[in-house]
């Protein structure tokens, strides 16, 4: 993405008017010419002027955005009411302005869209006394997707350079009805999600983080001021590179290192139980593997003793079964004998009785 039209109304003391931008633009002229007001007009995009981000003329050593050597600082409001040394204001009555500043693919982004950044602010002067402050009113920090916007569609009538500025409040509405709502962010005062979006397009994405697009901005801001560049390297370290305090990244590391060695003991803490529990298998193994033996050996044995005994068995049937043969034998022999007693007794008896006679 490149820029290719910056428009300015009610900015600084400038003509308001329309830059058609190229690859490489160069702006000349004497002091007071409004190079430095062009200049802080693109920072005023690119930055949403936040605090801390941009510094307006800081070439012209006002980067502090406090006054110097009795100058008043450059404020955003003091901008669109025409601020000049001294405490002059062209625009004492109060203001509406705007600055948009469109961008389109370059070469090579044959997918990119072409967009539109704009601020848009009302201020007055807020009297106290014979002090006069500049106070903003409204601020619309405003992104048009797929469209360059053009400077008749920021007024609202023209007689001549006579310009009749269209009202801050009614700008969002102007451009919904012109490039419908899904084409328009009004991201109001939000200056951290402008920029995120801002950031976000210029690098072909929808959004970046926070800090993606502060340091972004940041490295815009410090780019426009202009200081002797001797040494490529230490300007890229000095002014587009982000000071970081890396005490934060320091404790950071340290906790993971501590962190690492708790791990590491944990690891020869689970090693050492890995190898308690291996130990302990293999002996399990081995007093199971030594039951097992034991209990076939005695179920051997016991099988053995059943064998024997079962012959045993065998033996005292056999001899019963003789017992019982002679105790059968022995009946009929006492039933002969007792026969032969009792013929004997007869026998006796008869003898008896012969003698008698």
């Amino acid at each position: 993405m490149h820029a290719n039209k910056l428009i300015t109304i009610n900015w600084g003391h400038a003509e308001s008017r329309e830059f058609t931008l190229g690859h490489v633009n160069m702006f000349t002229g004497g002091s007071g010419s409004g190079k430095t007001t062009t200049a802080d007009a693109f920072q005023t995009v690119m930055t949403a002027a936040r605090q801390g981000v941009f510094a307006y003329n800081p070439g012209q050593n006002e980067s502090t955005q406090r006054g110097k050597w009795g100058k008043q600082p450059r404020t955003l409001e003091s901008y669109f009411l025409g601020a000049e040394e001294g405490g002059i204001y062209m625009r004492p009555d109060g203001a509406h302005g705007y600055i948009a500043l469109s961008f389109i693919p370059s070469p090579g982004e044959p997918h990119g869209q072409p967009f539109s950044a704009v601020v848009a602010v009302s201020a007055h002067l807020e009297k106290n006394g014979n002090k006069r402050t500049p106070r903003r009113n409204r601020l619309h920090l405003i992104i048009v997707e797929g469209h360059e916007i053009a400077m008749d569609e920021l007024i609202a009538s023209r007689e001549g350079k006579r310009l009749e500025v269209l009202p801050v409040e009614g700008i969002v509405k102007q451009l919904v009805a012109r490039y419908g709502a899904d084409k328009v962010r009004d991201h109001r005062d939000n200056k951290i999600s402008y920029l995120q979006h801002l950031y976000g397009i210029l690098r072909g994405r929808r959004t970046v983080s926070q800090d993606e697009a502060l340091q972004a901005a940041k490295a815009f801001s410090r780019f426009m001021a202009y200081h002797p560049v001797e040494d490529i390297d230490n300007f890229v370290k000095g002014e587009v590179l982000e000071r970081r305090d890396l005490s934060a990244e320091v404790e950071h590391i340290s906790l993971m290192m501590r962190d690492v060695s708790q791990l590491k003991n944990e690891a020869a803490r689970l090693a050492n139980n890995i190898e308690l529990l291996q130990s302990a298998r293999e002996h399990g193994n081995e007093a199971m593997e030594a039951w097992i033996e034991e209990q076939e050996q005695g179920l051997l044995e016991a099988m053995v003793s059943a064998r024997k005994l079962g012959s045993q068995r065998g033996e005292l049937d056999n001899r019963l079964n003789e017992l019982a043969e002679e105790l059968g034998g022995n009946s009929k022999r006492i039933k002969e004998i007792d026969a032969q007693l009792r013929a004997l007794e007869e026998k006796r008896h008869t003898i008896d009785g012969d003698r008698g006679q």
